[in-house]
């Protein structure tokens, strides 16, 4: 039909030419991956923003989602999750990132790529009480290698322009915590040799207070590693993990827990630590367990313990956890070098996050808020036990009852040791010290006799400047230090519970010429 053929034509032409048109000025007809402009938004700091991003995206392609931005330490606390129909981003700002920030949101898909922008104010927050931003639980440090030890602390507070931290007592002897900025301190420590023999963990505790809430409360542990001394009797602990199976996907809100079986012919120093990180290890078969972060694990029964590593992700985001277990032995009751130390070969799981929160039930060991179901990791008024729930809540423990000794929980309040056996009493994390004089060219002997059903109380010798001299710290009913001394002085007696251990004893210590 020839009539018709010429229109056809005319058509077609048209919609060459209109395509060539299009394509002259830069507009595709049939446009592939767009990213479309999020909202502006405003977010607080301290407060989580959550941003969805959407796309065009035809073909469905799978999308790799990324985000840029000069913001200094964003990439510490924002993150970006999506699919292949769109993202969301999700940033909890710190002080320091005050002010407005352009944020631009990368889809990468099938050699295309596409990006928007969005602009993004942060301002400060109402009131609120300070917060550790680090350093965080725990870390190691081998001290044959590095033998002095820094640690950077970090506190954030919206409404205060200067947080005053200083440390709890009682103070780690020879350590030295210097203020660097309004809301950042140094803590600088060369432990001794006579600390080190003493023992392989210290707990640095430390507080923030803006003098409007109450002061917060921070613990790091650090745990000194060095190699035990050759020929020493006993043999090192065996450490089971439990769970995850190795590679396993473990959900949870956010806290994912390891349990690990830990048994040894005399029992464990002090709790196994675990040591995690999301960095695979430069070196897998000797792991440089100071760039793990530590936690220490909690006796659950028998000889099974829990330690759970608390992560930062959002629900249906996923990470991969690399860790190692250690523990070490009581072979030296008298101090650690000949103590024996076993840890495991790098472990992996994949955490998922679910949201919600914590799964632990109330009571159950917790070491931060993150682990527990009702967001709450407290000391109990009444045990003084530290669990999931409020500090009012009762966990079934029994109550504690302190002797009516002065206060004598600290090295600057240590009371005069009187003559002869003295009764007291030790509850969780409120430890005795005795204090008395010891003359030139005189041996002092200290006893410690446990009450009938009281936990593991331990004992340690300490000189006028807090120093750990002599440690006992067996598993039996009685520890015993004697030590001999030269020049003469004052020295003073700590009795202490191993993992939170309390109840009654008796203390004695007494003195004779040297022979």
């Amino acid at each position: 039909m020839p009539g018709r053929a010429g229109p056809r034509r005319t058509i077609g032409a048209a919609l060459a030419l209109g395509v060539a048109l299009l394509a002259s000025i830069g507009c595709d007809p049939s446009p592939g991956l767009t990213v479309l402009k999020p909202n502006d938004a405003t977010v607080a700091v301290n407060e989580t923003l959550r941003l969805p991003i959407g796309a065009s995206n035809p073909d469905g392609t799978p999308l790799s989602w990324s985000f840029r931005s000069d913001v200094p330490d964003i990439e510490r606390v924002a993150r970006i999750s999506g699919t292949s129909m769109g993202a969301e981003f999700v940033w909890t700002p710190l002080a320091s990132q005050l002010g407005t920030h352009v944020v631009t949101f990368v889809a990468e898909g099938d050699g295309e790529t596409s990006s928007a922008s969005a602009t993004i104010d942060v301002v400060t927050s109402a009131d609120s009480a300070p917060t550790f931003l680090q350093p965080g639980s725990g870390r190691s440090y081998d001290v044959s290698i590095t033998p002095c030890i820094d640690v950077d602390v970090e506190v954030r507070d919206d409404d205060d322009l200067v947080i005053d931290i200083r440390q709890r007592p009682p103070d780690i002897v020879g350590g030295r915590l210097d203020l660097t900025g309004d809301k950042t301190a140094l803590f600088h420590w060369c432990p001794s040799d006579d600390q080190l023999a003493a023992s392989e963990r210290y707990t640095l505790r430390l507080e923030a207070d803006d003098y409007t809430h109450a002061p917060v409360p921070h613990d790091f542990v650090m745990v000194l590693r060095r190699q035990t001394a050759p020929g020493c009797p006993g043999t090192a602990p065996s450490i089971a993990v439990v769970s995850p199976a190795p590679g396993a996907r473990v959900t949870s809100g956010a806290a994912f827990e390891v349990l690990a079986d830990v048994q040894d012919d005399v029992g464990v120093r002090d709790a196994p630590v675990l040591h995690w990180s999301l960095t695979p290890p430069a070196a897998p078969d000797s792991p440089d367990l100071s760039t793990f972060e530590l936690v220490p694990f909690a006796p659950v029964e028998g000889n099974l313990w829990s330690a759970h590593v608390s992560l930062p992700i959002e629900a249906g985001s996923e990470a991969t956890v690399h860790y190692v277990i250690e523990a070490t032995d009581n072979d030296d009751v008298t101090g650690t070098a000949c103590d024996h130390r076993t840890q495991t070969a790098v472990g992996t799981f994949v955490a998922v996050a679910t949201g919600g929160g914590g799964t632990q039930p109330p009571c159950a060991p917790c070491l931060s808020d993150a682990e527990c179901a009702d967001g709450v990791c407290a000391a109990t008024t009444a045990t003084g036990i530290t669990g999931c729930g409020p500090a009012t809540l009762d966990c079934g423990g029994s109550m504690c009852v302190d002797d009516d000794i002065v206060d004598n929980d600290t090295f600057g309040r240590a009371e005069p040791l009187p003559f002869g056996a003295t009764a007291a009493t030790v509850c969780p994390g409120d430890d005795d010290y005795w204090s008395f004089l010891v003359f030139d060219r005189e041996r002092l002997t200290a006893t410690l006799t446990l009450d009938p059903g009281t936990g593991d109380l331990d004992l340690q010798l300490l000189d006028e400047a807090g120093v750990v001299v002599r440690t006992s710290a067996g598993t039996g009913s009685t520890e015993t230090i004697e030590h001999d001394v030269v020049e003469g002085g004052a020295y003073v007696l700590r009795v202490y519970g191993f993992l939170d251990a309390s109840g009654g004893y008796l203390i004695d210590a007494t003195t004779a010429p040297l022979p």
